[in-house]
């Protein structure tokens, strides 16, 4: 310990120091420290008193122990330590009293010697920190420490704890210089006093501020903290302002919404140090600045808010804002002028409609009929600009608003509707455009003919794969049609509400399909996908009154699966690649449960009638890779030719490994035969799905999760391959071309199905003799 006998306060006018409040006793405190081997442990310990009501450790310091009444106490890291490991301290009623009381203000502490992120023993560790105080701006602040020494020499810090009205610092007063502030205040959160430098503070040695330690109301000890104060003089103001033009208020300028009229202003003054340095701060809201201005006719210079308005009357051309910042040492004094605008001119100009930027470029000098109609007529924007008197060549666009309006003085002629003007019959109408008080006025005619005819049609088919168009059987899509004029001018969209009842998409453009029992088109632009295709489908969007005018797709159809439906061939493209007789053609197989379900169980049949593809070797299956579903695939199967394939399998589906929605079962790759266009359709036999994987398919009446199919057509994967002659077949055909009439495959399908059941042929398996609970030859995988 410091001190092992620890006396009781005695004030300075003589009087010893009572307890006044709980947990504060009138005695000195003294430091302790727990060193072992050389090391300092005693952050890292707690001190234990064999008498606390004597001394003990403070709650404010862990390495303070505080007198607290007369007596000895002994002092150890745990009751019963042996005597060297203990200090023992008297608290003494004897008086003592403070000889010397130091305050500091500090504003920076900073390592001068920092430690070693790690230690290497045995070395030494040394370190050392610099505390400074550092006053060389205003607002610059630091927090006041202060220590007593006794007169019987023991040094003691205080204040760090302060409980007003016990133990406290109290401090003053402030200087015109100096700002004090309480601790645990508004705008200081420390425990101790701040001190701060003043706006408008001097420099020079601060030697008025007075520091009273006192306890129980009784000033102990007293001293000064001395500041010293070094700041730099200022040498040049600066002021400026957001906006470097400004419209009077209420004016037409002012509507246009390229510029204000009220801008804020800014001021930053530039300091100079003793040895040069130069600093600039922003002086905008300090009291010390003033704002003016020379001609109070034009302008308002509002002081609180920091802004400068061009007056509704004003008649200058430009504004002189003065701003004046005054120190104790000098007064600075900048101005700065602001452009006071104008409207010059105003220009009417007539240009495409609808009113969107690939248009705005297109000048109407007329209005015509809209092509491929007697009766309506095109339409126009009107597009008003401003000029104002500082760039007369600028032109400010205008957008339409409360302030403007479009007026035509023949309206059975051209009809103002906000920007647009509609032509309505032939003649000539004045076209009058206003903006606040700014208007002009430009004639427009409508004339009886076609002036500007479609020069090109663009139709978009979305969600396209490549030129492929897949979907489920049935399902539409929307498409959109722009058309360009020869004037540049565009229409876009066709369809949308911008063209009801002058530029219909019915009126200008008609739509068709070579295949629309494949592919159907309405009148809209719609298209509709009804089965799969081996060929291309070519639609087309022509101008209705000029069909050299056009736009056209080459289409490949081909269905995706629905629910508990299966696919076969590829994903986009033709269904199924041509094949020259003598290869082998490959069918990929895929297969859709309801919904997002689990696939539980499939057995399809994949047929192709007519004899163009055969199941016999060489022909086979190969499952997918990965696989995804286990089955069972089998080939040229006894009595049934026209049979590609009959697959089957069935898996309880677990959560981590099996997959949800459409599964790839592999792919067969099949022999054709015989050259012409085969269809390859099929039969489901049965196929259920469930939502969960606990879902139990053996469950009456059927669970919600459990959904099946059982001898249904096949739909997505019904289609058509064309097989091509070898060589040598063309060459015994010869040149003869054959006209087939191929009709769509799913109705190709239905009228196979119908045949085989009326020659009793090719009928589809039953169930109802599978019976895998008691015939082991029945049982599938996953039963």
């Amino acid at each position: 310990v410091s001190d092992t006998i620890l006396n009781r306060y005695q004030a300075l006018g003589g009087a010893l120091v009572k307890s006044c409040a709980a947990g504060q006793w009138p005695y000195q405190r003294t430091r302790i420290a727990a060193i072992v081997d050389g090391f300092d442990l005693t952050s890292l310990v707690n001190f234990k008193s064999n008498a606390s009501h004597v001394a003990a450790a403070s709650a404010h310091r862990w390495d303070v122990i505080e007198g607290r009444s007369q007596g000895t106490a002994i002092i150890s890291l745990f009751i019963g330590a042996p005597p060297e490991q203990t200090a023992t301290v008297l608290v003494s009623d004897s008086p003592v009293s403070v000889s010397s009381l130091a305050a500091r203000a500090v504003t920076a502490v900073s390592w001068q010697r920092q430690p070693l992120p790690v230690y290497a023993f045995p070395e030494d560790v040394r370190v050392s920190t610099l505390v400074s105080q550092v006053m060389q701006a205003e607002g610059d602040s630091g927090l006041i420490f202060a220590a007593v020494t006794w007169d019987d020499g023991l040094k003691e810090d205080v204040g760090y704890a302060p409980t007003s009205g016990v133990e406290e610092l109290l401090v003053g007063p402030a200087t015109r210089d100096i700002e004090l502030t309480m601790p645990q205040s508004e705008g200081n959160g420390d425990s101790f006093w701040k001190v701060a430098v003043k706006a408008g503070a001097a420099s020079g040695c601060v030697t008025s501020v007075v520091v009273n330690w006192t306890v129980c109301g009784q000033v102990i000890g007293a001293g000064h903290v001395l500041m010293q104060l070094k700041l730099p003089d200022p040498i040049e103001a600066s002021l400026s302002s957001d906006a470097s033009r400004l419209a009077r208020m209420g004016s037409d300028a002012a509507l246009l919404g390229v510029l204000q009229s009220t801008s804020g202003l800014h001021v930053t003054v530039t300091f100079m140090a003793r040895d040069g340095t130069q600093t600039t701060r922003d002086f905008t809201s300090d009291t010390r600045v003033t704002y003016s201005t020379s001609d109070e006719s034009c302008a308002i210079v509002d002081s609180v808010r920091r802004t400068v308005s061009a007056r509704a009357a004003a008649s200058c051309t430009k504004i002189t804002v003065s701003a004046t910042v005054t120190f104790a040492s000098a007064t600075l004094t900048t101005n700065i002028s602001v452009a006071v605008v104008r409207v010059a001119r105003a220009s009417l100009r007539f240009t495409g409609y609808p009113d969107r930027s690939s248009n705005a470029d297109v000048d109407m000098s007329a209005l015509g009929l809209v092509q491929c109609s007697s009766t309506r007529y095109m339409s126009a924007t009107a597009q008003l600009s401003i000029f104002l008197d500082d760039d007369p060549f600028q032109a400010n666009l205008v957008t339409y608003s409360q302030h403007t309006s479009i007026i035509s003085n023949q309206s059975t002629v051209l009809l103002a509707s906000g920007p647009r003007l509609q032509g309505i019959s032939p003649g000539v109408a004045l076209v009058t455009a206003k903006f606040g008080s700014t208007s002009v006025s430009r004639e427009l005619g409508v004339r009886a003919q076609v002036l500007d005819e479609v020069v090109a049609v663009r139709w978009d088919i979305p969600n396209l794969i490549g030129s492929t168009f897949r979907d489920a059987v049935n399902s539409t899509r929307s498409t959109t049609v722009d058309v360009e004029l020869s004037s540049g001018l565009v229409w876009a969209n066709l369809n949308s509400a911008t063209f009801d009842g002058w530029a219909d998409l019915e009126d200008i453009i008609s739509f068709s399909s070579s295949t629309p029992d494949i592919i159907s088109v309405d009148d809209t632009g719609t298209l509709q996908l009804w089965d799969n295709w081996y060929q291309s489908v070519v639609v087309e969007a022509r101008v209705s009154c000029n069909p050299l005018t056009a736009a056209r797709h080459e289409l490949r159809a081909n269905l995706r699966a629905g629910q508990l439906d299966v696919d076969l061939g590829a994903r986009s493209g033709f269904q199924f690649r041509s094949t020259t007789v003598g290869s082998l053609l490959s069918i990929s197989v895929r297969v859709r449960p309801k919904a997002n379900d689990y696939l539980r169980s499939v057995l399809v049949k994949v047929t192709a009638p007519g004899g163009y593809l055969s199941s016999a070797p060489p022909t086979f299956w190969s499952a997918a890779s990965p696989v995804q579903f286990a089955v069972t695939a089998s080939t040229n199967l006894p009595g049934e030719p026209e049979t590609l394939v009959t697959i089957s399998g069935a898996a309880v589906p677990d959560a981590v490994t099996s997959r949800r929605g459409e599964v790839e079962l592999g792919t067969l790759h099949v022999q054709a035969v015989k050259s012409g266009t085969a269809l390859i359709t099929g039969q489901i036999l049965s196929m259920e799905s469930v939502s969960t994987t606990a879902c139990n398919i053996l469950s009456l009446p059927a669970q919600p999760c459990y959904s099946v199919t059982e001898f249904t057509r096949i739909i997505a994967g019904t289609g058509y391959v064309e097989l091509q002659p070898t060589r040598r077949q063309l060459s015994l055909q010869g040149n003869g071309s054959r006209l087939m009439h191929v009709v769509p495959p799913q109705l190709a399908a239905r009228e196979a199905v119908e045949a085989a059941d009326g020659r009793g042929r090719q009928a589809p398996r039953r169930l109802a003799g599978c019976n895998p609970c008691d015939n082991p030859a029945d049982r599938v995988h996953g039963d």
